[in-house]
């Protein structure tokens, strides 16, 4: 079963010419591993199964299971009014907007990188370099003079500022800094001590560049 399982992901690896880690295990044995790829093009250094990969918006998930937690902890309610839970005027913005259309994508605020109308993610960064952004409060210069973009549940829009605004959320409803909270009451509760937000120009070593 180990080798056929690892036949077939190598096979799908060399087809498509994945480059990253792929484990494959159950609760009693690894079944299979693979790495392949560089984790830095330039100087050819492979891919090893410790490097660690950024995810991008895949991190959304991590402020989604926070907010949860405080949900879960009677902290929040999905249906609190986002200026009820934030501690910031938002004067532009519609008083009616919730934590549950945040996390849906259907609050309807602007989005500093809206993908109906920008296609170019490195265009947004010329003139706010985004390793400049330490904070959560330092994007907020991006969207918080821009007017609603539509109305509060009106539709979906795939959104980045609506998870600024939760992770803001969960800095004012905990107490602690964002990234603390995650690490503390995620990551570390996972075992996953590997993991973090790192800024640019502090990356961990054995990064894929």
């Amino acid at each position: 079963m180990k080798q056929l399982i690892t036949n077939k992901l190598t096979e799908v690896q060399e087809k498509i010419n994945y480059s990253g880690t792929v484990l494959v295990k159950n609760e009693r044995q690894v079944l299979a591993k693979i790495q392949a790829g560089y984790r830095n093009r330039a100087e050819q250094l492979p891919n090893e199964m410790d490097t660690k990969f950024g995810i991008a918006s895949g991190c959304k998930l991590f402020t989604a299971i926070a907010i949860c937690q405080l949900v879960q902890a009677g902290k929040l309610s999905f249906h609190d009014h986002l200026k009820d839970c934030i501690g910031m005027e938002l004067p532009l913005w519609d008083d009616t907007i919730t934590i549950h259309q945040l996390l849906t994508h259907t609050a309807g605020v602007p989005d500093y990188f809206d993908e109906e109308v920008m296609d170019d993610f490195e265009e947004l960064w010329k003139e706010q370099p985004m390793y400049h952004l330490r904070q959560l409060h330092d994007f907020l210069p991006l969207f918080h003079n821009q007017p609603m973009k539509l109305k509060p549940g009106e539709r979906f829009h795939y959104n980045n500022t609506g998870y600024i605004l939760l992770g803001l959320v969960i800095e004012h409803i905990s107490g602690q800094e964002f990234t603390a909270y995650i690490n503390d009451h995620i990551f570390q509760r996972a075992n996953m001590h590997d993991s973090g937000y790192f800024s640019f120009d502090q990356l961990p070593m054995d990064r894929q560049l």
